[in-house]
């Protein structure tokens, strides 16, 4: 199982920006070696021995059988691989979980459709719209407090900052959203969405193209 680890510090960008919101906290948590064990904090995945349809899947994560982050119980429920390999004998019409290290939730990867990737016949999935919608839109995204524009994952209360994610260019975004950033591309769902391919009997990952845009948010 894999680990992260995380440290705490001053962010001066932050303190700058303290002096016009007090309630601004200065202090940001950085994550690392996200690939790498932390033989401090133990991570339980389940063998499949009993359901091989359970391969892979966490049941404890650091530590953590149930999350503190979240807003209820279905947010902090742990679940989903590492995303390096599922079960065998996949089908179409199942969706597969992958437990994000760093969006301390589960993300859903639908079938998209049938694709010869690096020589293999694979499914290829993609993460649906549906999944970065705000809680109005998608109630099931009340308990992440989802409750900003579409296309944005809050994770304030998880690194104690003010961080939203979003696919680039804030991909199934309001379109707004990227009319008041200066910079960015153009959306391109073909480029910027997240991806895998995975050789469905066998449940193995061939490969992936996972793709996300940390945003700072900043109120006037």
């Amino acid at each position: 199982s894999s680990g992260i680890n995380a440290e705490y510090g001053e962010d001066k960008l932050l303190e700058i920006l303290k002096v016009k919101m007090p309630d601004l906290p200065t202090t940001v948590q950085l994550l690392y070696n996200m690939s790498q064990s932390d033989i401090t904090r133990r991570s339980v995945v389940d063998s499949g021995k009993k359901d091989f349809t359970q391969l892979g899947q966490y049941r404890e994560w650091q530590g953590f059988a149930k999350l503190p982050y979240w807003g209820n119980t279905a947010a902090n429920t742990i679940n989903g691989t590492e995303g390096l390999f599922f079960h065998p004998g996949l089908n179409k019409t199942e969706t597969l979980s992958i437990w994000a290290d760093d969006m301390f939730r589960s993300i859903i990867m639908e079938f998209e459709k049938e694709e010869n990737c690096l020589g293999l016949e694979t499914f290829k999935y993609r993460t649906p719209a549906y999944s970065m919608l705000n809680a109005t839109l998608n109630p099931n995204n009340a308990g992440f407090y989802s409750f900003g524009p579409n296309g944005m994952t809050n994770l304030t209360s998880a690194v104690h900052a003010p961080i939203m994610l979003s696919k680039p260019s804030f991909l199934g975004g309001d379109s707004w959203l990227l009319e008041e950033v200066t910079g960015l591309p153009p959306v391109d769902p073909v480029t910027m969405d997240t991806n895998i391919w995975v050789e469905p009997h066998t449940g193995l990952l061939v490969s992936a193209n996972k793709q996300l845009q940390i945003n700072i948010m900043i109120q006037r």
